[in-house]
């Protein structure tokens, strides 16, 4: 004899059978028992950020461990909640998100019309641009440029993966660096090999997702600067009592102020320190009178990189 029953998945039931004789019930069979398992968890959720406009996700996942007892025919997708899609294959594109939001995607098993309370999620922002890094600042030394910078306030929607650092030389090619990103936020780059009093431009930016794939970056941040060393006195001489010197301020402006010390015939020195006049296209032409014992001098100036002397003698 054969007898179905509708139970409900997941519970316990125990069965015995009894034979009736005029209404007279035999002595019970013995009893047996049915546990109708549930379907676990779905496995490996994996969400993948689109850096499409507008951003989406990719979701995937693999059936649950216990596929084989109990088959997962499909799945429930929620994001924030809502329900959103059944699908029957373990995968799901979402539809298009806002760039830069936060969502939280579950995935639910079914067997039949049977919804599961056996999740998984994953919670992810939408892809957006990176903000410009932070805080770009260019130190001039000789022939050298030491930048730093920060991270951007926003690293988008994907994992960051380097910096692209670039610029032109003075061969008019354009040089391209790439820096790690760190996780400290805080970054240096000395950039060697430069010609004092030139400009360089240098550009930043992001470069988020693979460094081998697209490169997905975001705002760049740039900034201008001139290498630049010691002054160069070009020229000097003493006549009249008058010291004139040829300075070239090598990329970097002089201090406000120079320093002459001049030696009367006995040796003894004396200290004066002058305005420093304007320069003509990074020239700086210093005329001085000097005390009328002087008989020698020395010039001392000095800009951002360093000290220079000349000595009339």
């Amino acid at each position: 004899m054969l007898f179905s029953y509708d139970i409900a998945i997941g519970s316990t039931y125990s069965f015995y059978v009894l034979s009736y004789n005029k209404g007279i019930p035999s002595i019970p069979s013995m009893q047996t028992s049915v546990n109708l398992p549930i379907t676990s968890a779905p496995l490996n959720l994996l969400a993948i950020n689109n850096a499409t406009t507008p951003p989406n996700v990719s979701l995937s996942w693999t059936p649950p461990s216990n596929n084989n007892i109990i088959s997962s025919d499909s799945y429930n997708i929620y994001q924030d909640n809502v329900l959103v899609h059944n699908v029957v294959q373990p995968s799901f594109n979402t539809d298009p998100l806002v760039a830069g939001q936060t969502y939280t995607f579950v995935v639910k098993p079914l067997h039949g019309f049977v919804e599961f309370n056996w999740p998984v999620s994953v919670t992810l922002t939408a892809y957006q641009p990176s903000s410009a890094p932070t805080n770009l600042i260019a130190q001039p030394k000789n022939n050298t440029i030491i930048l730093s910078w920060n991270d951007p306030v926003n690293t988008g929607g994907l994992v960051p993966a380097q910096y692209n650092l670039s610029y032109i030389n003075d061969a008019q090619q354009t040089i391209t660096l790439t820096i790690p990103f760190s996780s400290s936020g805080i970054y240096a780059q000395t950039i060697n090999g430069l010609t004092n009093k030139n400009n360089y431009t240098f550009t930043l930016f992001l470069v988020s997702g693979s460094k081998n794939g697209p490169q997905l970056n975001g705002q760049t941040a740039s900034i201008t600067s001139s290498p630049s060393g010691s002054p160069i006195i070009q020229s000097i001489s003493f006549t009249n009592k008058t010291l004139s010197a040829s300075v070239d301020g090598n990329g970097s402006n002089l201090l406000g102020n120079f320093i002459i010390v001049s030696y009367d015939a006995s040796n003894v020195p004396t200290v004066n320190q002058y305005a420093t006049p304007s320069a003509t296209n990074g020239i700086y032409n210093i005329s001085q009178l000097l005390l009328p014992n002087a008989v020698k001098a020395s010039i001392i100036v000095a800009n951002a990189s360093g000290i220079t002397s000349g000595n009339l003698w």
